[in-house]
């Protein structure tokens, strides 16, 4: 439902600007993109600070009585995406308040911008001729006169001090969000808020993270800050200046992700750490066969905005991009979920899930590296002998590096499998079982049956 724009049509909260006849949100003056349903519901705060904001209301003001949706729902995901574009939370709100089961309150003050408030354009001088009469003055006194006793050149030069102050300010506004080569040095990409109506696709939202960390980790760039380090932040209620210098970082990628049916909406935003300033902001919206075109164009693009010179080399490996079986690529995001997690049960369902990814997708070299590891680390983790895992992890780790000898994935799986395969983790074990009298699980000699 369209309602005409009052006046004022903008509005000034924190360090936000909302333009309500333009549709745009703007953070120091840089655009944030929005979607039309969280600007509408902005609109409401915007214009009823401080009141409660029902959701009934809300209803009314997204969707048309003759509308068939569930409301409910809706209304939380606009007010959700709003929250994630001003960073905020409903833990800790400093927006946007929720009133348990009724409604919402817009809690920061809000300044309207009125027409006073608006810069008054400089009238320009005349460019008609005028005819000034000659006056005689005394020899004595034409030192004392001055270019401000003459009311033209005074209008003139007055004129000419002002469009040199605007193309000044003008200018050090073009600049100010510039950044100058080679001054970040370092990067962190913060774990991706899962915005989707489903809870259960955090797996999808954190290997989407995972894979925009490996795409920037291979160029030869600012340094990447590793997964493990970046995860620890998820949910967190930190500002991106303290996760900062804890990571000692100089600028952070976060955004959201959000999943229907096929399609896949990615909204990242680049931050330089020490200011909170918003350097860039884009939304991506891919069929989910095309989810790695669009890994590459987020690395692609925050190397642009960091003033990154990519080699030809490099563009041409994230232009090496190619369309995968959807269930295949969940399949192996799956599996390296509960990879990561590290437990016997897990690492049983790992390689549970990254078998079916190869069976999806016999050429999918990821999942042949996925396999391997979990191969690897097994008899550390569970009762298989390691003998038995490590012809399995070499043929996984070659079968990958075959399909695709630039997968960096691979290589450290066939190095990790010749590793742990020399130091012979079952031996050790013994060992320790003999010096200590003690049987410990990591090195328990039970076979385990898949």
């Amino acid at each position: 439902m369209n309602h005409p724009v009052e006046s004022p049509s903008i509005y000034r909260f924190g360090l936000f600007e909302a333009d309500l006849a333009n549709r745009e949100l703007r953070k120091h003056g840089i655009r944030i993109r929005l979607q039309e349903q969280p600007f509408l519901v902005l609109i409401e705060f915007l214009r009823r600070p401080g009141e409660v904001v029902t959701r009934e209301e809300l209803r009314q003001r997204l969707w048309a009585p003759s509308t068939f949706v569930d409301f409910d729902e809706g209304v939380n995901t606009a007010v959700k995406r709003l929250r994630s574009c001003l960073g905020d939370s409903s833990e800790n709100p400093i927006y946007i308040e929720t009133v348990s089961r009724y409604g919402y309150r817009f809690i920061a003050p809000v300044a309207p911008v009125t027409a006073s408030d608006k810069p008054v354009p400089v009238a320009k001088p005349s460019h008609e001729v005028v005819l000034v009469k000659p006056i005689f003055v005394p020899a004595q006194n034409k030192l004392k006169r001055s270019v401000w006793d003459h009311p033209l050149l005074r209008l003139s030069l007055i004129f000419a001090l002002v469009v040199l102050a605007a193309i000044a300010i003008y200018g050090g506004w073009g600049r100010r969000n510039e950044i100058a080569p080679g001054t970040i040095t370092s990067i962190a990409v913060l774990p991706l808020e899962n915005l989707s109506a489903d809870a259960s696709q955090e797996y999808f939202a954190d290997g989407i993270t995972d894979e925009i960390t490996t795409a920037l980790a291979k160029l030869s760039g600012p340094k990447v800050i590793s997964r493990t380090s970046a995860m620890q932040y998820k949910g967190t209620h930190k500002s991106i200046p303290e996760i900062a210098r804890e990571l000692n970082v100089g600028a952070v990628v976060e955004g959201s992700l959000e999943r229907s049916a096929d399609r896949v909406r990615v909204r990242v935003q680049l931050i330089r750490a020490t200011t909170d300033q918003h350097l860039w902001a884009e939304e991506y919206d891919r069929q989910l066969s095309n989810v790695l075109g669009l890994e590459a164009e987020v690395a692609q693009d925050i190397a642009e905005h960091i003033q990154l010179q990519l080699s030809e080399r490099q563009k041409q490996e994230l232009a090496r991009t190619h369309s995968i079986d959807p269930q295949a690529f969940q399949d192996y995001l799956q599996g390296r979920h509960y990879w990561a997690l590290r437990t016997p049960e897990n690492l049983a369902k790992a390689v549970e899930y990254f078998n079916r990814a190869i069976q999806e997708d016999p050429n999918d070299a990821r999942s042949y590296a996925g396999l391997a590891h979990c191969y690897t680390v097994l008899p550390m983790l569970t009762g298989t002998l390691q003998s038995e895992m490590v012809g399995k992890a070499k043929a996984a780790a070659k079968k990958a590096i075959a399909l695709d000898d630039s997968l960096a994935e691979a290589h450290l799986a066939i190095a990790e499998a010749l590793l742990y395969h020399d130091l012979d983790f079952s031996k050790r074990g013994k060992r320790i079982q003999e010096d200590s009298g003690a049987q410990p699980k990591l090195f328990d000699s039970t076979p385990m049956v898949w």
